[in-house]
């Protein structure tokens, strides 16, 4: 039997051009599919608690990119909060130049938070390794099998339950992050060494060789 985990091609994946600093606003992005795992319920909930909570906080703004089962729930939970109206933004399926602009707009992402739901633990997503390719921290509900005791001040873990996630906690991850000098490349470099396809695949070509 040969381990390995899921990788992506960082080549392919140019880092992302959104400079970001501590006190800016969150623009969090997620590219998927929207189905009952990825949870984006939660994050649209705990937005509308934190707006009607905090009214004129700080701005933190949701762009979901994709299709998929769960995509009208959203909207239809999104369009049910008036103070949501320009900060959850959903533009379908993107790709190519059109996805680059959209991420060029975002500094956090959305990986699942809701993996629960389908009796699942942990993940091992190809979006998280384009997320962290293009050198942006990550919000999950759940352990990743690339968060190591390197990485893992880039990744948020949020309660793996139903309860809506709170924006304030995204906040001072956010924060704590871009705090940092260059954060960008580091985080990038960072994961390279974890789930860059020269990496991942090499189990692989070990086995041939030796075979």
């Amino acid at each position: 039997m040969i381990h390995f985990v899921n990788g992506a091609d960082f080549s392919q994946l140019p880092i992302n051009p959104h400079d970001s600093k501590a006190g800016d606003d969150v623009h969090m992005i997620c590219v998927s599919g929207c189905m009952l795992s990825h949870g984006y319920d939660r994050m649209i909930e705990g937005m509308h608690q934190y707006y009607k909570n905090t009214g004129n906080g700080r701005k933190v703004y949701f762009h979901i990119v994709g299709t998929g089962e769960k995509l009208d729930e959203y909207r239809s939970l999104a369009a049910g909060y008036p103070e949501l109206e320009d900060k959850v933004i959903f533009y379908g399926r993107k790709t190519g130049t059109e996805l680059d602009e959209i991420y060029a707009k975002c500094n956090m992402t959305v990986a699942h938070l809701a993996i629960h739901r389908i009796g699942l633990t942990q993940i091992s997503s190809l979006k998280t390794r384009e997320y962290v390719a293009k050198g942006l921290p990550v919000i999950s509900s759940s352990m990743m099998d690339i968060c190591t005791s390197d990485t893992e001040r880039y990744i948020k873990i949020v309660p793996g339950d139903e309860t809506p996630v709170n924006i304030v906690d995204i906040i001072s991850f956010f924060d704590k992050v871009y705090a940092e000098k260059n954060v960008r490349e580091t985080i990038r470099n960072e994961f390279m060494h974890l789930c860059d396809w020269e990496c991942t695949f090499t189990p692989i070509g070990n086995y041939l060789l030796s075979k």
